[in-house]
């Protein structure tokens, strides 16, 4: 049962983001962002770069509204397209000087 309701509130948030209601970016954010932090931790081991992911991704999205094309749960977007973006950032060798 309670995952049904989840489930019903994800689906009301998504609606929400949508629309651009800004009040839903900070309720998904609120939501979700200590699960994405875990997400982002599992690929990438530094902290702090972990979380400016998960803000860097919630931002990019409500900027290139993303939300609007999402087709699948909320939380499955919010998984995979996290998780793509940690892939690349992990495949990003920095720089080193000579």
């Amino acid at each position: 049962m309670k995952q049904k309701a989840a489930q019903h509130n994800d689906k009301q948030l998504l609606r929400r983001l949508r629309t651009g209601d800004p009040n839903a970016l900070n309720d998904a954010y609120r939501q979700y962002r200590v699960w994405l932090l875990v997400v982002a931790s599992s690929h990438i081991t530094d902290e702090a770069a972990a979380k400016a992911i998960v803000e860097d991704f919630f931002i990019d999205c409500w900027d290139n509204d993303l939300f609007k094309h999402v087709r699948v749960p909320l939380r499955t977007f919010l998984f995979k397209a996290l998780t793509e973006r940690c892939k690349k950032q992990g495949m990003q060798v920095p720089l080193q000087q000579s």
